[in-house]
């Protein structure tokens, strides 16, 4: 009966290896429901959203932040003498992919605060305004918009997602207006 177990015991595992080495061969493994294909000799090409490996191409979404800007609402509730504003940043996601990319979240950044956004799925070449407001005093602020914050979406280019800027918050609340444009894709 021990004999008859091992013997099981070995043909299970056999079987085991045998649809592992399958996979490992054919490059496939499984990601969610879709199939991720795995190469060590792919190219990829970032402006067009596909990764090519051998004869098989595959296209993958690509986000992108663009046009951050700042728009200065009006006073906030100040205390004491020190003037704060409230300022409405927004910024355009878009896909320029070749394939649609699932919900995502935008970081959305004025100096030291931020807070996640969430950013609807997109199709290719489609893109959303993402938008929060933060309460900063006059002056020269930074900002940074950064598509796919968390990370949900697989693209073809990871390395394209932020915008960072510069700008300035007038005295009396009035208009923002960007004075600098560092990182734009």
């Amino acid at each position: 009966m021990e004999g008859k177990q091992n013997l099981t015991i070995v043909a299970i595992s056999l079987v085991v290896a045998l649809v592992v080495s399958l996979v490992v061969s054919l490059g496939v493994a499984s990601n969610g429901g879709s199939n991720v294909y795995l190469s060590s000799n792919y190219t990829g090409n970032s402006s067009t959203g596909n990764i090519s490996s051998g004869s098989r191409t595959w296209s993958y979404p690509d986000l992108i932040a663009q046009r951050y800007v700042p728009a200065t609402v009006g006073k906030a509730n100040s205390t004491g003498n020190d003037t704060m504003c409230n300022v409405r940043m927004s910024a355009a996601v878009r896909n320029i992919g070749n394939a649609s990319a699932n919900y995502s979240y935008t970081w959305l950044q004025a100096d030291y605060g931020g807070s996640y956004v969430y950013t609807v799925p997109l199709a290719p070449q489609q893109a959303t305004a993402v938008s929060t407001y933060f309460i900063l005093p006059p002056g020269a602020h930074s900002g940074l918009a950064y598509a796919d914050a968390m990370g949900n979406v697989v693209e073809s280019n990871e390395y394209n997602n932020d915008y960072l800027m510069n700008f300035t918050v007038p005295a009396n609340c009035g208009v923002a207006k960007v004075s600098k444009v560092i990182i734009a894709p």
